[in-house]
């Protein structure tokens, strides 16, 4: 009996150890499970770490260590001894090893620590990686799929997700193979949708007896009045009437006035129509526009330099310290190509959208395009608290901390009566000046949401002339309205790996073959009536339909069934 009794003891000790050792191998099913032996919401990872029920704090009983490779911001001047750090320290029970690498270096150590596939961090944040790079490393296994951490663990980016006008976010965060790899931030200034402007000098307006332009033949009219007739008073021609420049914040010269004649967002110029990817830049419309401004460029209107010239020579000529010359130039903001030191900034104000000759009237819109600024790795030993960790980063709390810093010392509640740049009251009062050298935030280059909410309610002086509230009226007044139908704006898309590399080939030669065509045209070097058709079978030899069909590939894939 006894030695029965051994034998039974034996197999089943035999058994114990069997079940313990698969599950230690086979984490993943009990380690994500809700702790229902001990009666409360908690989760075991799979270690000795038990992470706190979703939305509560701290996130672990026992400190631990992440290793987060982030860009050194030179704005930032310690980030062990952070304000943000101790923030989200003190809330989370979790620790910061900072692995900081300078900005021009950050894509090298990137890559080399991917292609090594050692010595990996826990976390890659605020380091921007395109989508085939997500779905290369997420499908190899090297980056963590967030989404059921999203689903089971989300409290703060549940609300994102479902935040009035970024009801798509979730599909545009996620790979070709439907995972999430990476957290964005999201930020939506009202002024920023509407990027895409012209300004023009009222003080010349005013000198010629003009109106503020309102058509394609307004717009013509007083830059041949600023050109003709002195409108510095200086007695001599030296007026240049429109100007732009190839790099700025929407400074390219056929951004605006080509919305008076077909919708053009100056980047990848496609709509969607009824479901259907097409571009702009082999329509009729599109050779009225070039048409248009080589007319301008051939009457000495617009300056040819604005195909060649960088942003800090547009703001030489518009700063020209002996005389005001420059009449008119795109920008997102007349401080785009004017210092704020120099007050003639103030000189400029905006057009409003052109109406064309076949009454095509429409600003460019740009719709917040969420940036990737957070990656799990599979060196984390416990992903399930470090997303909780970028979850709470999505609160309203550490996402002002994020952008404006510690309450009550960088930024403080608005009394009664103040207003925000948007006229409404105020919803924060900030104090850093953003751009200053702190240690207080780290520069947001991590997971927030910032909406118009709070960018547009930010306290207003009271001063006409403040950039942020002049650029708010401008955009409010004389924009707002003019978008085109949301649904023609291409959403972003995600690629397969093997998608990309030929997408990204074709986006590189055609964009370039299409901006140089555009200053060709402009400038006389292409005539419009004589090169058009050969412009048009160029564009069909560089692979133009293939690349629609890679574009419609990915965008019925993502959102076609949505």
């Amino acid at each position: 009996m006894k030695k029965v009794l051994s034998i039974v003891l034996c197999m089943a000790l035999a058994i114990g150890v069997i079940l313990v050792g698969c599950s230690q191998q086979q984490p993943s099913s009990d380690a994500e499970t809700e702790n229902e032996t001990s009666g409360e919401n908690t989760a075991n990872t799979g270690s000795d770490v038990t992470v706190s029920p979703a939305g509560t704090f701290p996130l672990v009983k026992d400190k631990i260590t992440f290793r987060i490779l982030t860009i050194q911001s030179p704005m930032v001047e310690d980030y062990n001894t952070n304000k943000l750090t101790k923030y989200m320290e003190d809330k989370t029970n979790v620790h910061i090893e900072w692995d900081l690498v300078p900005q021009k270096d950050a894509m090298t150590k990137v890559n080399l620590v991917l292609a090594s596939n050692q010595d990996l961090p826990d976390i890659f944040m605020g380091i921007e990686m395109g989508n085939d790079m997500l779905v290369k490393y997420g499908s190899q296994g090297t980056f963590v799929a967030l989404n059921d951490y999203i689903d089971k663990y989300g409290v703060e980016f549940k609300k994102v997700l479902e935040y009035p006008g970024f009801e798509s976010l979730r599909q545009e965060i996620s790979s070709a193979d439907g995972k999430i790899y990476t957290l964005p931030k999201v930020s939506d200034p009202y002024n920023v949708r509407w990027g895409q402007k012209m300004w023009i000098n009222e003080k010349f307006l005013s000198a010629v007896g003009m109106d503020m332009p309102k058509t394609t033949d307004d717009f013509y009219n007083a830059l041949k009045a600023f050109k003709e007739k002195d409108p510095n008073g200086n007695g001599k021609a030296d007026e240049i009437p429109l100007a732009g420049a190839i790099t700025g914040w929407h400074t390219n010269i056929d951004g605006f006035i080509m919305n008076a004649f077909i919708y053009n967002d100056s980047a990848g110029r496609f709509v969607v129509n009824n479901g259907k990817v097409d571009i702009v830049y082999n329509k009729p419309e599109w050779r009225d526009g070039l048409a248009y401004m080589a007319k301008l460029c051939a009457e000495g209107l617009l300056d040819p330099v604005s195909f060649t010239q960088d942003n800090a020579q547009l703001t030489q000529l518009a700063d020209n310290p002996d005389a005001p010359i420059l009449g008119a130039a795109p920008a997102g903001t007349s401080l785009g190509f004017s210092n704020i030191a120099n007050q003639r900034w103030l000189d400029y104000a905006a057009v409003p959208p052109l109406k064309g000759p076949k009454g095509v009237q429409l600003s460019g819109y740009y719709l917040p395009i969420p940036q990737n600024k957070f990656v799990i790795t599979k060196a984390c030993k416990y992903p399930e608290v470090a997303y909780r960790w970028a979850d709470l980063l999505y609160s309203e709390e550490a996402s002002i901390w994020s952008r404006w810093g510690e309450p009550g010392v960088d930024w403080r509640e608005p009394k009664e009566g103040e207003l925000g740049i948007n006229g409404k009251p105020a919803v924060i009062v900030p104090i850093l000046k953003w751009g200053s050298i702190q240690n207080s935030h780290w520069q947001f280059e991590n997971p927030g949401f910032t909406p118009d909410r709070l960018q547009s309610g930010q306290a207003w002086d009271g001063d006409p002339n403040n950039p942020e509230r002049r650029w708010y009226v401008e955009t409010q007044e004389k924009y707002d309205g003019f978008e085109p139908p949301v649904d023609i704006i291409l959403p972003p898309l995600a690629f397969t790996a093997d998608e990309a590399t030929e997408y990204n080939e074709l986006k590189v030669t055609i964009n370039d073959y299409v901006k140089e065509s555009i200053a060709r045209f402009v400038t006389g070097d292409m005539n419009i009536d004589k090169d058009w058709e050969d412009y048009i079978s160029q564009l069909d030899d560089l692979g133009l339909a293939r690349y629609l069909e890679l574009t419609q590939t990915a965008y019925d894939r993502q959102y076609g069934n949505k």
